[in-house]
């Protein structure tokens, strides 16, 4: 991300008129809010700290990505990924709750990241049947290398009649600018038959 003004602390001259006072100030003003702003972004456009005059001066400066959830540390002349040594790197970056539902769910996407990750989809489902037994099998599909795939998360071989509950969770590493999606496959059920879906997508 490019700012309007280089950082400069050599800069305005002792030998600059009294009368530019006020427009330094205001300059000031503007730098100070965009690299306030440059604490968080998209990982592909971290801010371009190496055009200030003095890069080194930055050292220690701290960006936080909103696409990956990732941290990245201004070194004094290039950027660090240190999120593997933050407490927590686990971020949540989609969810979806789908509540009654009576059909399949053919596939959906449920987030697309802007550069390859490694995501877990977590899913917890309800089901009501009242007569007949019914399965959902639910499946995580992502693009690694090129290739479209998937993982299953349960698959159940029937619950009910009744009420019936499976969790599980699946792993996997998307290339960018591909989409995570789920679908549902429903075996059984009838009038009567529905079920509830949570999904969790977190990036590791």
């Amino acid at each position: 991300m490019p700012f309007t003004d280089i950082w400069d602390t050599t800069l305005p001259a002792d030998t600059q008129a009294v009368s530019k006072g006020a427009l330094d100030f205001r300059s000031l003003k503007l730098d100070i809010q965009q690299r306030f702003g440059a604490m968080t972004g998209v990982s592909t456009a971290l801010p371009d700290l190496g055009s200030d005059a003095q890069p080194a001066n930055w050292t220690g400066f701290l960006c936080f990505a909103t696409d990956n959830g990732h941290v990245y540390r201004w070194s004094g002349s290039a950027w660090v990924d240190v999120s593997t040594i933050s407490p927590s790197s686990a971020l949540l970056v989609a969810q979806a709750d789908l509540l009654t539902q009576t059909a399949s769910i053919g596939n959906t996407t449920m987030y697309t990241p802007s550069s390859a990750g490694f995501y877990r989809l977590s899913a917890a489902l309800y089901t009501t049947s009242s007569t007949v037994a019914i399965a959902v099998e639910v499946i995580g599909h992502w693009t690694q290398n090129g290739a479209f795939g998937g993982g299953v998360l349960f698959n159940p071989a029937g619950e009910g009649p009744g009420v019936g509950m499976e969790s599980g969770a699946v792993y996997g590493y998307s290339d960018g600018a591909k989409p995570i999606q789920y679908s549902a496959t429903v075996t059984g059920g009838g009038a009567g038959t529905s079920y509830d879906l949570h999904l969790r997508l977190e990036s590791m």
